[in-house]
């Protein structure tokens, strides 16, 4: 079996612990995508238009959202061009509206100074012989004056600061592992963390990280655009209400940053023996997710054919 033989990257640990087999297939034998979500897709472009709204000081929603169907268009039809199944009709354009009301609303999103915004980085950690090494990209890290925060977010006001500055990453799915427990166990998060003060950042766009930025920020978001779609069918009471406050918190003080690589090496050591069972069916995900099924099957009727 080949081994895993390049940089993790944050989304690797997710795509890992989600099935295995299917890492295996992805990034390691590297078998082209069968098929991909609109979800996916729209997550992206979203991505794009928030980055394009800061940018630009556009506030406009209406027009923002304009943009983003144009954009999503353009990424369905580069991904058919490339003969990756796009199955239509999975997702309501109407819910990005609305998730791009409720950004552009929040005067903590209009007046934030982004420091830094879609920024690759890289480092590397040796917690044992073994040396790690780590590639991905921040989404956003802004600086937010309290007083904008604490009536949503009243945790700022502990700090005693006029500005906060937040590492935010942007979420399109629904709420989920939001729980303080479940932040601090974040490995996503953790590996942000650790590379806003020890790793290097390409912010020249160059493709050379080589700037280091020696940052811990106030605090580390998760943050649920979906929380900004008003209830379909609310609950008694929040008739007309958003879902949530949008972000969600978590710190990883000097003191965490320490244990960070010891606990990033298990999954690593994990993928470079070349742990790989199939275990995306006990998850629910081989219908619905995986993009490679059809290889998965193939080689799972070769293994067990007399």
């Amino acid at each position: 079996m080949l081994r895993f033989d390049r940089e993790f990257h944050q989304s690797d640990f997710d795509k890992f612990k989600l099935c295995p087999r299917m890492f295996y297939y992805r990034e390691v034998l590297r078998v082209e995508s069968e098929r991909t979500s609109e979800i996916a897709l729209a997550g992206s472009a979203m991505h794009a238009i928030i980055a394009k709204a800061h940018t630009d000081k556009l506030w406009e929603a209406e027009q923002l959202f304009v943009l983003f169907t144009e954009e999503f268009e353009r990424q369905v039809n580069e991904h058919l061009c490339q003969g990756i199944e796009v199955r239509r009709g999975t997702i309501d354009l109407e819910d990005y509206r609305q998730m791009l009301r409720g950004y552009v609303a929040q005067p903590w999103n209009r007046e934030a100074e982004v420091l830094l915004s879609e920024r690759e980085f890289f480092f590397e950690i040796t917690p044992n012989a073994t040396r790690y090494q780590f590639a991905g990209r921040i989404d956003q890290i802004v600086r937010v004056a309290a007083k904008l925060l604490a009536a949503d977010f009243p945790a700022v006001l502990n700090l005693s600061k006029p500005d906060v500055i937040i590492h935010r990453d942007l979420k399109t799915g629904q709420r989920k592992n939001v729980g303080p427990f479940e932040l601090l166990l974040n490995d996503q998060l953790s590996i942000y963390a650790y590379a806003l003060k020890y790793g290097n950042f390409d912010l020249g766009g160059d493709g050379i990280p080589e700037t280091h930025l020696d940052l811990i920020p106030d605090f580390h978001a998760l943050y649920f655009l979906h929380d900004h779609i008003p209830y379909k069918r609310p609950p008694k009471g929040k008739e007309g209400l958003s879902r949530g406050p949008g972000m969600y918190f978590t710190q990883r003080p000097f003191e965490r940053l320490a244990l960070i690589p010891k606990e990033l090496m298990l999954t690593c050591a994990s993928i470079r023996r070349g742990d790989f069972p199939r275990e995306g069916a006990t998850r629910g995900i081989c219908e619905k997710y995986c993009s490679v099924r059809y290889h998965c099957e193939a080689d799972l009727l070769q293994e067990i054919r007399p």
